[in-house]
């Protein structure tokens, strides 16, 4: 099979422990899109974020955002705008309350919180850079909630994540929602159809790369989507057992280079 795009996710498989992108990966990554390669992102991170680190490539990297809610191709074109609904903020938020949890919201460049934590909000990898989002704080969350700048997710931080604790559950009354996570302490929610499977075939479509074509890598629950519609879903050595268990490969850690390593071995440069 002649691959002709790799989508990757951020945290735990392009970079590594100190966040970083090794040069290693940026040196294979731009060799390969010289020859007409397509490398794409695909995070769980708000736009914000996610262009920050993107730009530490190239300038037009394709970015799926917020799990898939919001994507964009290299020019900034948007391929899904997936927001949650009003209704449904409102309701995440009243479980969030009900469980005494550490949650926010992000919209595309901007953070919605009803308490300020931010050792909370660097584990989820709020960008710190003079570039960082907005972050709003909010009592009554009507109040801040505007047509104009949608929330593509919520994440909760919990102590105690379990597919079939009280939380899921609680969540699961809601209709249209999407519940996975990123790490073993959270929740990620978004509206069903924002995920990164369906960002994956957006960027088939935008490319017009069959999704066979295309090489996912990733670590976590929340990229089992796009690891199972891809051509080959592979997983960094770092990973979670249950995406180790589901992928085609096995790769090095994200402290290894793994981007590089597939560009070398599945790519013709």
């Amino acid at each position: 099979m002649k691959y002709k795009m790799i989508v990757s996710d951020l945290d735990g498989t392009l970079l590594d422990d100190n966040r970083k992108v090794s040069k290693e990966n940026i040196k294979y990554i731009n060799e390969a899109r010289k020859n007409g390669f397509i490398f794409a992102i695909a995070t769980g991170r708000m736009y914000k974020s996610a262009k920050i680190i993107a730009s530490l490539i190239d300038k037009d990297i394709p970015i799926a955002t917020a799990n898939g809610a919001y994507t964009v191709n290299g020019e900034g074109k948007v391929l899904l705008n997936n927001p949650l609904s009003i209704e449904n903020i409102l309701k995440i938020n009243e479980v969030a309350l009900n469980h005494g949890l550490y949650y926010f919201f992000y919209g595309k460049e901007t953070i919605y919180v009803h308490e300020t934590k931010y050792e909370h909000l660097e584990r989820s990898k709020y960008p710190k850079s003079a570039d960082a989002a907005e972050i709003i704080k909010f009592d009554n969350l009507e109040e801040v909630l505007d047509d104009n700048n949608p929330i593509y997710k919520s994440l909760f931080i919990s102590d105690n994540y379990s597919p079939h604790n009280k939380i899921t559950l609680d969540l699961s009354y809601i209709k249209g929602l999407n519940v996975t996570s990123s790490m073993s302490d959270n929740y990620e929610i978004t509206t069903i159809g924002a995920d990164k499977g369906s960002a994956l075939d957006a960027f088939s479509k935008e490319f017009n790369i069959p999704v066979e074509q295309i090489i996912a890598i990733g670590d976590n629950r929340n990229d089992i989507s796009m690891l199972n519609k891809s051509g080959l879903g592979v997983s960094v050595y770092n990973a979670c057992e249950e995406v180790k268990d589901l992928s085609d490969i096995i790769t090095v850690s994200n402290n290894e280079s793994p981007i590089a390593k597939l560009i070398k071995e599945y790519v013709n440069c």
